[in-house]
């Protein structure tokens, strides 16, 4: 009779640790869902940061009047510039 007691013994240990455990991981995902709620406030609030943000245009002529001094060719499918050859 005494194994009777011992298996409701654990059956009730069983049954405080598994509420104990879905409390704990019910404030875990409160503190998550807390964080991804911040990380959303400071997406909004960089996304109207980034907004106010002027970027003139890029003026690309500048950059191929350089390549043309430096004689790089800027076109697709050009051929690199030869290299040296290290002969032993």
């Amino acid at each position: 009779m005494i194994w009777v007691w011992v298996v409701v013994g654990i059956a009730l240990f069983a049954a405080v640790l598994t509420i104990g455990y879905a409390v704990w991981l019910w404030q875990k995902l409160g503190d998550l869902w807390s964080e991804i709620e911040m990380l959303m406030q400071r997406a909004n609030e960089m996304g109207e940061l980034a907004a106010q943000l002027d970027i003139p245009d890029f003026d690309h002529s500048a950059v191929r009047r350089a390549a043309a001094s430096m004689r790089v060719p800027l076109t697709r499918g050009a051929t690199p510039a030869p290299t040296t050859e290290i002969r032993l």
